[in-house]
């Protein structure tokens, strides 16, 4: 029984010194991969914030543009409005209508 002990002793060391060789491998490749990868990782981060500024800059400068055309497009609609409004005063004030009925496009003919 004293020798089986010692045998899982000595088992047991052994395997504690290959876990701690593991480890130490783990780790050192762990430490490689963030050398390797971390210049990566970062120059990545930067495009991207970089990307993601001008893509809000742009964004910023479309609204500013589509609030310009709506104003423009609201001021417009009163210009409209303003106008049809004045030409139906004047067709009132001249006794004229402007506005084509169905019978002014269709001509009838008879034929003899």
């Amino acid at each position: 029984m004293l020798q089986t002990l010692a045998e899982y002793k000595q088992l047991i060391q052994q395997y504690k010194a290959e876990l701690k060789a593991l480890y130490e491998d783990l780790n050192q490749g762990n430490a490689m991969n963030i050398k390797e990868f971390m210049p990566l990782i970062k120059e990545f981060n930067k495009n991207w914030k970089t990307e993601l500024t001008e893509y809000k800059n742009e964004n910023y400068q479309l609204d500013r543009e589509v609030e310009q055309l709506l104003r423009d497009r609201a001021q417009l609609q009163k210009q409209i409005n303003f106008c049809e409004k004045r030409i139906n005063d004047l067709e009132k004030f001249v006794g004229v209508s402007g506005k084509v009925q169905p019978q002014d496009y269709t001509d009838t003919y008879e034929f003899e």
